[in-house]
C-alpha cells in the first residue's frame, strides 16, 4: 500500500483545526451576533489553515 505523507499531514492538520476552532468558540458566547467577533473567528481559522496545511498542493489564492 503506497503511503500518501501529505494526506495524512492534511487529515491531522484537520483534525488540530477542528479541536483549536472548539476550543476557540466555546470561550465566545453567540459569536455569529457580531460583526467583529465572526471577523476574528474567520482570521483565526484562516491561520490555522495556511500554517498547518502543506504549501505546494494549495495557493495563496485557495
Amino acid at each position: 500500500m503506497r503511503q500518501y505523507p501529505q494526506r495524512e499531514r492534511i487529515k491531522q492538520a484537520s483534525r488540530e483545526l477542528l479541536t483549536a476552532i472548539n476550543v476557540q468558540l466555546a470561550a465566545l458566547d453567540r459569536f455569529w451576533q457580531n460583526e467583529q467577533t465572526k471577523a476574528a473567528v474567520e482570521i483565526f481559522i484562516l491561520n490555522q489553515v495556511f500554517t498547518k496545511l502543506p504549501t505546494p498542493p494549495f495557493t495563496a489564492e485557495e
